[in-house]
């Protein structure tokens, strides 16, 4: 079976741990408007974790999985805006939406 793999620029809003190496990443897009990107072992990728960051914007490459399910393929970090991550009001009231 082949998937498609899909480019989606957008920023991070939120991760939710699933299981002990599973996120779910809610990521605010162009392209699709807000969505819900499953990842499978993240915590023992180190070499991408600022991808993760709140915030992060990033060219996230994802595959349509089961029920219209995205699955995390891999990410370029764009940029990570270090002045929203430093004021914590800023970051409340961004991750409020």
């Amino acid at each position: 079976m082949i998937q498609e793999l899909v480019e989606l620029n957008g920023i991070l809003l939120r991760t939710f741990q699933c299981k002990d190496q599973a996120y779910l990443m809610e990521v605010l897009t162009a392209e699709r408007g807000k969505v819900f990107i499953y990842t499978k072992q993240a915590s023992k990728t180190n070499k991408n974790t600022m991808y993760s960051w709140t915030f992060a914007y990033s060219k996230f490459e994802v595959s349509v999985g089961f029920k219209g399910l995205l699955v995390y393929r891999g990410s370029t970090v764009q940029d990570y805006f270090p002045e929203l991550r430093k004021d914590p009001i800023v970051m409340t009231i961004g991750q409020y939406f």
